[in-house]
């Protein structure tokens, strides 16, 4: 047995490290996964942190009526797409709940001499006594089912208000925007007029920074995610396809799929969509800074320069990218059917 351990050693301390090696005591096991747990949440809470600071600075900002309008407008978008977003995905997900208890609700409400044939909401084993325990591993199954959804449900609606913020900060930009170049002051005294252009000049740059800022840590927050997420849909959009066939006939199967399928194109295309939306209201920018300035500027490096939200500096969030990653999708389908 000690040399049949010796090609293992390695295994065992990566285990042990991990707090998931089935013989270390509990009191070690329980210490290395509060330590693991620990340092992830604190990663993300300092990085939440910085962006809701930010965020909030923004907020106590000075503004105009017009400014403070545009903020509680998107903040009302990121409370209606926050509550109809979780109501939809645990809507869905309760009904699906209900469907597979539907064998036991029956054998209360109309019980017949034999008990219906009980499912279990996905295959999975626990090498247990599934009859003698099902209804704990039912319990657990169907705690998955609600506790795994929340995490992808506190992203997307966390980068939806992150995104939506961005999205109001650069219309307050475009209101500048305006004033600076199509305004024209009303002082009499010279001085004092190039004086407030200047000083409108420093608050649109200072602004546009700030904007800049808050998009990149948000792009350093969410890249690696979303990279993941992106592999990790494709491939799950590629091994759904292919279990079309699988469908006729079997309901089950058909809901699951359907709605894997749904959870993962609106996941993905949120993201791509509020990427998009962030580039074409800076390119917005851009313009009204271009063609409103009387300076001639052959220089693009003296342009505001346009944001795009990327994956790691590999993927750029946009609509079009959305299209791309279906057509990739349906190709490694087309090509596990050919395996």
């Amino acid at each position: 047995m000690e040399y049949v351990e010796n090609y293992f050693k390695l295994n065992q301390l990566l285990l042990l490290v991990s707090g998931i090696w089935p013989y270390q005591s509990k009191w070690s096991a329980y210490l290395m996964r509060v330590i693991y747990i620990a340092l992830i949440i604190m990663v993300v809470i300092f990085q939440f942190k910085e962006l809701f600071e930010h965020m909030w600075k923004d907020w106590a900002l000075q503004k105009t009526d017009e400014e403070i309008k545009v903020m509680h407008e998107h903040a009302k978008t990121v409370r209606k797409f926050t509550f109809y977003y979780i109501f939809l995905a645990y809507g869905f997900l309760s009904m699906y709940i209900i469907y597979i208890s539907m064998p036991e609700i029956l054998d209360v409400i109309s019980p017949i001499n034999e008990s219906r044939p009980r499912r279990q909401p996905f295959d999975y084993t626990y090498f247990i006594d599934e009859e003698k325990y099902f209804y704990v591993i039912r319990f657990c199954m169907f705690s998955l089912c609600y506790i795994i959804p929340s995490i992808y449900l506190i992203s997307c609606t966390m980068f939806m208000a992150f995104t939506q913020h961005v999205c109001a900060m650069y219309k307050i930009l475009g209101y500048h925007a305006e004033h600076l170049f199509y305004g024209s002051p009303s002082e009499n005294d010279l001085k004092h007029g190039v004086r407030m252009r200047c000083k409108d000049i420093a608050i649109f740059v200072r602004l546009h920074y700030s904007i800049l800022q808050f998009v990149d840590t948000l792009e350093t927050c969410h890249t690696i995610s979303f990279l993941l997420d992106l592999v990790t849909c494709i491939c799950g959009l590629s091994i759904t396809l292919t279990q079309i066939p699988n469908m006729i006939g079997d309901m089950e199967v058909a809901i699951r799929s359907i709605s894997l399928t749904g959870s993962m194109l609106a996941y993905l295309y949120v993201y791509n969509y509020m990427g998009q939306k962030i580039t074409d209201m800076s390119l917005g920018i851009n313009e009204k800074f271009h063609f409103g300035t009387e300076l001639i500027i052959d220089n693009n490096e003296t342009m505001p320069s346009s944001v795009f939200l990327t994956a790691c500096k590999f993927y750029i969030m946009s609509v079009q990218s959305f299209g791309m990653v279906i057509q990739t999708a349906v190709s490694y389908c087309m090509f596990l059917k050919q395996m």
